[in-house]
């Protein structure tokens, strides 16, 4: 994930922020076991198939875990970014640097860019590999998206 920050530092910087969250899953929901472990009708359907072709016995298919209920759980406390930013010493550059070219395996970035001038125009970035949200003046203007193809 990564979030656009327009007009806040002097030059575009980078900020590495470390989590363990996502807020989209990247599993593969053609997958043919679930992300649960469970064996979905495409994983049967190819072990059907595989067991033609072998002369042992094919171990059965073991148990699906069940699921459980997790109750409601309140999230009562934040943590404002501009106090993050304030923390961490920023990586410069020119162009927008991707989590590989920061040798950056998960998490988020914060990218900010203070521009001179009012700008038009539309907002694209290609190559996208997950999510963007896109401020102005700390104010949410926009959601870059590659699930939703929203670039």
């Amino acid at each position: 994930m990564a979030a656009l920050i327009l007009n806040l530092p002097a030059e575009l910087i980078m900020i590495k922020i470390m989590t363990y969250s996502q807020d989209m899953p990247s599993y593969d929901y053609d997958a043919p076991v679930s992300e649960a472990g469970w064996a979905k009708v495409k994983y049967k359907a190819l072990r059907d198939k595989f067991k033609k072709q072998v002369t042992y016995v094919v171990p059965e298919i073991t148990v699906a875990i069940p699921v459980i209920t997790i109750l409601l759980i309140k999230l009562t406390s934040t943590y404002d970014l501009a106090t993050i930013k304030a923390t961490i010493k920023p990586v410069n550059s020119i162009q927008p640097l991707t989590f590989e070219d920061l040798n950056y395996g998960y998490g988020y970035i914060l990218y900010g860019k203070k521009f001179t001038q009012p700008l038009n125009g539309k907002l694209t970035r290609k190559g996208l590999r997950d999510y963007a949200t896109v401020y102005v003046n700390c104010e949410r203007v926009g959601v870059l998206n590659r699930y939703n193809k929203c670039y």
